[in-house]
C-alpha cells in the first residue's frame, strides 16, 4: 500500500526539534507533549506565545493544527457538517502569523537585524 503525502511517515522527533529549534526566540515558550502520545504521523506540541496564550499544536503530514488551547490536551473533533471547514496550516509560521501578532513583528525584526549586519558586512 502506498502512503499518501498526509500520511507520510517521518522522523516526528527530528521534524519537532527543527520547528522548536526555528520559531524559539519568537515564542515564549515550545516544547513537545511529554503527556499526549505521538507516533510516526503525528506529533503534539505545547505552545505559548509571547502574548502568553497557550495552544496544544498537532503537527502531522497534512500540517499544523490548533487541537487545544491549553497545554497536553487533544481536543480536536473531526468537523460533522460539509460546511465545516477545519483549520490546518501547512507551516508552524503560517500557524503563528495567525495567532500571534507579537510573532510576526519579533520575526521581522529579526530579519531586519540580520540584513542590517549583512548590509554592514558589505559595505565594510
Amino acid at each position: 500500500m502506498i502512503n499518501s503525502p498526509s500520511e507520510e511517515i517521518l522522523d516526528w522527533s527530528t521534524e519537532a526539534q527543527a520547528i522548536i529549534d526555528d520559531v524559539k526566540n519568537h515564542v515564549n515558550y515550545i516544547a513537545v507533549s511529554k503527556i499526549l502520545k505521538s507516533s510516526k504521523t503525528e506529533i503534539f506540541l505545547n505552545l505559548r506565545t509571547i502574548e502568553k496564550t497557550e495552544f496544544c499544536i498537532r503537527a502531522s503530514g497534512n500540517g499544523f493544527q490548533i487541537v487545544a488551547e491549553e497545554f497536553d490536551k487533544n481536543s480536536y473533533k473531526k468537523p460533522t457538517r460539509d460546511d465545516e471547514e477545519e483549520e490546518i496550516f501547512e507551516t508552524p509560521y503560517a500557524l503563528l502569523n495567525k495567532i500571534s501578532p507579537s510573532y510576526t513583528k519579533s520575526f521581522a525584526n529579526q530579519l531586519r537585524k540580520q540584513l542590517e549586519a549583512l548590509q554592514k558586512e558589505m559595505g565594510e
